[in-house]
């Protein structure tokens, strides 16, 4: 961009001298000097490159402005993602390695703010491995409140971390909704936005890494096929919130969707932050 302004203005100056010499010739300057005559050609000429030098300056100076005042707010983003980076790194999971979290305690006790993929993962497949669950969900069985089954309360549990992340992740959110509403270049806005994903939302982004893609794992539940994602517990309840309805026939529910999980997920997947 400052090439080619750089060019234009050359040209620019280069055709003015041209055209300056060309009017000079024309009309005889050379042969028959005057002042007066040179005065009445030279002036508005004059005028004009001073005016294309004023305004050139002017936009140099906006323009030079504009990438101080970018940079300042690259380098302000940096030190936010650093300074919660760091928070997550010493947040902890408030769930308690007791009962049916008990054979998960090591991964309770590693988990935080960044890291806890492990955790849900391992959550997950005892929870889809249980011959309870899968029986339940195939014959269409609703779960409640005060049923005390070990893959229910494995589900609640994930209810519970859900909900701590989702308040880490308002936070994260909001940083990355400021950095996009700036008018820093797509280049600082981009660099941004994958800084956060892979620093702060790794393992936030593993749990989801197959929930947006069109090929999804397919079961026939009552000759009809449900489609879910990895990491995605399916299953109907007496409780279920509207926005957590993903088949109004079973009313199945999704455990991403709960304590609106999935939220970030939309907003990164709508917005196209993340390749």
């Amino acid at each position: 961009m400052k090439k080619t302004i750089q060019l234009i203005a050359i040209i620019i100056f280069v055709s003015g001298l041209f055209g300056t010499g060309l009017l000079l010739y024309v009309n005889k300057f050379f042969v028959d000097f005057k002042s007066q005559t040179f005065n009445e050609v030279i002036t508005p000429i004059a005028t004009i490159f001073a005016a294309i030098i004023y305004l050139y300056t002017l936009f140099e100076i906006r323009r030079q402005s504009n990438i101080s005042n970018n940079n300042f707010q690259f380098s302000f983003f940096k030190e936010k993602i650093e300074k919660e980076k760091l928070k997550l790194a010493n947040w902890k999971l408030r769930n308690q390695p007791i009962g049916v979290l008990k054979e998960f305690s090591e991964l309770i006790i590693e988990s935080n703010g960044l890291k806890y993929y492990q955790l849900y993962n391992a959550i997950y497949f005892k929870i889809i491995e249980s011959k309870e669950y899968q029986s339940d969900f195939e014959n269409g069985v609703v779960i409640t409140q005060s049923d005390n089954r070990e893959y229910v309360r494995l589900i609640h549990s994930l209810f519970s971390i859900n909900f701590q992340l989702y308040l880490n992740n308002c936070s994260i959110e909001q940083l990355l909704k400021e950095i996009n509403g700036t008018k820093l270049s797509d280049f600082q806005k981009k660099s941004l936005n994958e800084l956060i994903i892979i620093e702060l939302l790794n393992d936030y982004m593993l749990i989801f890494q197959d929930y947006h893609t069109l090929s999804k794992s397919r079961k026939k539940i009552h000759e009809k096929w449900i489609e879910f994602s990895y990491n995605e517990i399916l299953y109907r309840t007496d409780i279920a919130v509207p926005e957590s309805i993903v088949d109004k026939e079973f009313e199945l529910c999704s455990s991403l969707k709960e304590a609106q999980f999935d939220r970030l997920s939309n907003y990164i997947s709508t917005n196209k932050l993340w390749k």
